[in-house]
């Protein structure tokens, strides 16, 4: 474990909806099983899951994207004994791309 990194709490953080539903499957085992004490903190655990997921599913401008920006790449295959260095070099110029792979 790294300073400032808790492995139980990325867990938690990461996989909410996954622990909402085991959650809930365990909830309903304990039913079946007339376990009292284990149905009911699997109820209260899944109801937590699931009050931290719901801003993530009723906020509709959280999924929406923002706003539309483009980027351009530019991939040149340049063989060394290219003769036509300066017509590269304009197109790079011409077409300004964001990302170049030479």
């Amino acid at each position: 474990m790294t300073a400032g990194h808790s492995y139980p709490a990325e867990l938690l953080a990461n996989f909410p909806l996954q622990y909402a539903t085991v959650g809930a499957l365990a909830a309903i085992t304990f039913s079946l099983l007339r376990n009292r004490t284990g149905a009911i903190l699997s109820v209260g655990f899944t109801l937590t899951q699931v009050v931290l997921l719901l801003p993530f599913y009723l906020n509709s401008t959280a999924a929406s994207p923002r706003e539309e920006s483009e980027f351009t790449i530019m991939f040149a295959n340049v063989f060394v004994s290219n003769g036509r260095h300066e017509a590269v070099r304009t197109l790079f110029r011409e077409k300004r791309p964001d990302i170049l792979v030479i």
